[in-house]
């Protein structure tokens, strides 16, 4: 997940973001998804949420935003485990994308 207009340039296809990459951009992750999604009429908010339970590993019923986020550090944690995949720490951007509406 691209948060900044320079962080997914350069990735190799092949490699994962780092923990600590995806805990620094999680407030910006987050605001994101308001703008993008939470905030976009109930039908953009109900699918958000249905997209993200049906790819992500939730733990609880009716999962928040900070939710979503953890469910993606842990499946993170899976795909380098079961994948291999070599880490990718990003370099650090100095604007956040705006959401695209």
């Amino acid at each position: 997940m691209q948060t900044t207009a320079r962080t997914g340039w350069g990735a190799p296809a092949n490699r994962l973001v780092t923990q600590g990459a995806l805990e620094r951009a999680g407030a910006i992750i987050v605001d994101w998804w308001e703008g993008a999604f939470l905030s976009n009429g109930a039908d953009a908010h109900r699918r958000f949420f249905l997209e993200a339970a049906q790819t992500l590993p939730l733990l609880i019923e009716t999962p928040g935003p900070a939710d979503i986020l953890d469910a993606m550090k842990v499946h993170r944690i899976r795909l380098a485990k079961d994948q291999g995949l070599r880490a990718w720490e990003p370099a650090r951007a100095a604007r956040p994308l705006a959401p695209r509406v």
